[in-house]
């Protein structure tokens, strides 16, 4: 048997072995919608060990910031949300805006476009898409995003406040009426005990404790 020969039936064998079911390879997926008559889309990540995680897992939306797109979120993160996801069993969805510009609805910006869209439904589509069709656990969605995506984390907050369990901005533009620095929490990938690792802000305005 000649080289080449030997060489296809050890790769054919090593193809169609079975893998343990504990073994996995990370996968990077373009999922999309038509929305409004416009085709959407997002990419969605996979941790290569997501069968040795039991039961639904935590989702993670990295938001890119204005001007961005959600494969340079990717190139300016380095991919470490990625290698997050692989340590601790969660999935990770980098939306995409149109024309690299998130649309609140409402602000300074929103109000410069001459295209409105729908952004704040884009969302709600995509969180229902990703949860048809991964086993994402619905009590634990959370949003981050730089810049305008960090915004966009706030947005979302504030708009589906029973689908988003808490947000992570970061590199983003200080918003009227926050100074306050507070610790949020993230529910972990492997138990359902809260774990502080970020910090966001909340608004001036709370009452702050006085001395006895």
């Amino acid at each position: 048997m000649s080289w080449f020969a030997r060489w296809s039936c050890i790769t054919t064998f090593l193809l169609l072995m079975p893998l343990p079911a504990s073994a996995g390879f990370p996968v990077m997926e373009t999922q999309g919608f038509d929305l409004d008559g416009v085709q959407r889309d997002y990419l969605v990540y996979t941790p290569g060990n997501a069968a040795s995680f039991s039961g639904k897992r935590p989702l993670v939306l990295v938001i890119h910031g204005g001007g961005g797109t959600h494969r340079g979120t990717l190139r300016l993160t380095k991919r470490r949300f990625n290698r997050l996801a692989d340590a601790h069993g969660f999935y990770v969805v980098y939306p995409n805006a149109i024309d690299r510009m998130w649309d609140f609805g409402e602000g300074k910006v929103s109000s410069e476009f001459s295209m409105r869209r729908d952004d704040l439904n884009y969302f709600r589509q995509l969180i229902a898409q990703v949860q048809e069709r991964y086993p994402i656990d619905p009590d634990r969605v959370f949003a981050s995003g730089m810049s305008r995506g960090g915004q966009a984390s706030w947005f979302l907050a504030c708009r589906l406040p029973g689908t988003i369990r808490a947000i992570a901005p970061f590199t983003m533009p200080q918003m009227p009426g926050i100074s306050a620095i507070v610790l949020s929490a993230f529910t972990t990938a492997q138990s359902q005990v809260d774990v502080p690792i970020t910090f966001t802000t909340v608004p001036s305005s709370i009452p702050q404790p006085t001395a006895p």
